[in-house]
């Protein structure tokens, strides 16, 4: 019994600690890393869920990784993801480096694009001269 409150508390704090967003298709994306300071961490890197790592800043240097879309970082350490679509949404990591003597920590964000609604075609109006 007390292993199974155990459990189900474990997976409450999980879904609950994560902030989630919710991006508007063919906008910009800007997922933030809680609980990160300038000049508190030695590398942050930005993944996307099961593994596939986007970019990191360590040192002054921002590495782009082999991602199947464009990613930038911004001097906040934000994951800025231009033109958002659908295929986008999913969990996302930010995994801060800490400096010597310091603690390595993660933190989670889930990012949901709705499917993009498109509206029908609007039709030229027809010509007619002008009087």
């Amino acid at each position: 019994m007390l292993l199974s409150i155990y459990v189900v508390l474990a997976f409450l704090h999980l879904a609950t600690s994560s902030p989630k967003i919710v991006g508007n298709c063919k906008e910009n994306g800007t997922l933030n890393c809680p609980g990160i300071e300038k000049g508190s961490f030695n590398a942050i890197t930005w993944t996307k869920q099961p593994s596939f790592r986007i970019i990191r800043r360590s040192r002054g240097q921002i590495w782009l990784y082999d991602f199947n879309r464009t990613a930038y970082l911004t001097d906040e350490n934000s994951l800025l993801l231009p033109d958002l679509t659908p295929e986008d949404s999913g969990t996302y990591e930010c995994l801060i480096g800490a400096n010597p003597w310091g603690k390595n920590s993660k933190s989670t964000v889930i990012l949901e694009v709705p499917v993009c609604v498109t509206g029908p075609p609007i039709p030229e109006p027809p010509d007619q001269p002008i009087p």
